[in-house]
C-alpha cells in the first residue's frame, strides 16, 4: 500500500507496514535479569511436574517465563494470556527457541495458565514456592553488588489480608475483626529483601508454625552466607515462644524481640515507671532498664530490658503514666546495651 496524505493535515502520511509492534518492551530486560540470576531454572528444576512430556508444547520453564514476566509487566490475570499470545517483545522474552523462529509460534493460552496454576498449588509445589523468594534474594545480592554484611537481621512477622466472599482456607479472625488469611513474612532488615512468605488460614495464632517456617530459612542463610556471615533475629511479640527461642538458642543465634505484658512483669517494672522530679521535658524521651525474668514455660531466665517512655503528647491527651514495654534478647550485654 503506498502512502497517503491526510486532507486536515497534509504533512501527515500514512502507510501499512508488516512490522510487528510490542508496548512489552520491558519483557526483554526482564529476561535477561532471570538469565543472569538463574531463578527460572532454579524454580523448574523443584517443581513437580505431571504432564507427559511428549504431549507438552511448552516446557515448565516457558510457563514460568510467562506468569512471572506478565505479572511483573501487568498482565497477572490468566485472560491476558489470551490478548498478549502473539505480542513479539513478550514471545522473545519466553521461549527457549532461538533464530529467526523463536516467535513463529503463540504463548501459552488461558486453558493453559490455568493447569499451571493447579499444578503449582500441588502441596509438593507449594512448599517448595515457600522459599522462592529467599533464592531470589541470594541469587540477586552479588548482581546487585551489595556489600556482604558481617551481621545482618532476620525479621519475623505476620500481617492479615482480608477477603471477602467464600474463600478456601479463609477464616473469621477475632484480633483483627474480619475474614482473612494470616500470613507469615521473614525478611532482611539490611536491604529489605523477602526471604520467606507463608500464606495460613485465617484463625490461626501469629506465631502459629514459626519455628517450621524460619528454620529452612536460617539453614540456607548459613549455607550460603551470600547475604552475611552472623544472622541476628528480630521478632514482634507473637513469636516470643519457648520453641522457638529454644532453637535460636540451639543453633547460637542472637535473637530480640518484644513480649508480653503481665503481672510478674508489672510488678518488676513498677519501680521504674516514675518520672523525675521537676518540670516534665517538653522532648520526647527514653529510658532502659536491665531486668532478669524467667516466664512457667521458659527453660531458663532470660535477659528482659523494660523500655520507659515519657511522651509530651501523652500528657497532652491526659495519660498520667509513661508508656513502658518489654523486651527479650539473648545479646549479651557487653555485646548489645539496653
Amino acid at each position: 500500500m503506498l502512502p497517503f496524505a491526510l486532507e486536515f493535515n497534509r504533512s501527515v502520511r500514512v502507510h501499512a507496514a508488516d512490522h510487528r509492534l510490542s508496548s512489552l518492551g520491558g519483557a526483554l530486560p526482564l529476561r535477561e535479569l532471570d538469565e543472569r540470576l538463574g531463578l527460572v531454572d532454579a524454580l523448574a528444576a523443584k517443581r513437580h511436574d505431571p504432564r507427559l512430556p511428549e504431549a507438552c508444547t511448552f516446557s515448565m520453564r516457558e510457563l514460568l517465563r510467562t506468569r512471572l514476566i506478565g505479572m511483573a509487566l501487568g498482565c497477572g490475570t490468566h485472560s491476558d494470556a489470551d490478548r498478549r499470545r502473539h505480542d513479539a517483545a513478550l514471545e522473545l522474552a519466553v521461549t527457549d527457541r532461538r533464530g529467526q523462529h523463536a516467535i513463529d509460534d503463540a504463548l501459552p493460552s488461558q486453558p493453559t495458565m490455568s493447569r499451571l496454576a493447579s499444578t503449582l498449588a500441588s502441596r509438593h509445589n507449594r512448599r517448595a514456592l515457600l522459599y522462592a523468594p529467599l533464592e531470589m534474594a541470594i541469587r540477586s545480592f552479588p548482581v546487585r553488588r551489595d556489600h556482604r554484611h558481617r551481621y545482618f537481621t532476620l525479621d519475623l512477622d505476620s500481617t492479615d489480608i482480608e477477603i471477602h466472599g467464600n474463600q478456601e482456607l479463609a477464616n473469621y479472625n477475632g484480633y483483627h475483626g474480619h475474614t482473612c488469611y494470616e500470613v507469615l513474612l521473614a525478611s532482611i532488615a539490611e536491604t529489605a529483601d523477602l526471604c520467606g512468605i507463608w500464606l495460613r488460614r485465617g484463625n490461626v495464632s501469629s506465631a502459629r508454625g514459626a519455628r517450621a517456617f524460619v528454620t529452612p530459612i536460617l539453614d540456607r542463610l548459613e549455607e550460603s552466607q551470600a547475604i552475611g556471615q552472623i544472622v541476628d533475629v528480630r521478632f514482634d511479640a507473637a513469636f516470643a515462644t519457648p520453641p522457638l527461642m529454644d532453637e535460636l538458642d540451639r543453633r547460637d543465634i542472637r535473637f530480640v524481640g518484644r513480649i508480653k505484658s503481665n503481672a510478674n512483669l508489672e510488678e518488676l517494672a513498677a519501680p521504674q515507671l516514675k518520672r523525675p522530679v521537676g518540670r516534665p521535658c517538653k522532648d520526647l524521651q527514653e529510658w532502659t532498664f536491665e531486668l532478669e525474668y524467667q516466664a512457667e514455660s521458659w527453660s531458663a531466665k532470660r535477659r528482659v530490658v523494660l523500655v520507659v517512655i515519657d511522651d509530651p503528647h501523652d500528657r497532652y491527651l491526659g495519660q498520667r503514666v509513661l508508656r513502658h514495654f518489654f523486651l527479650v534478647t539473648s545479646h549479651t550485654k557487653q555485646r548489645m546495651s539496653a
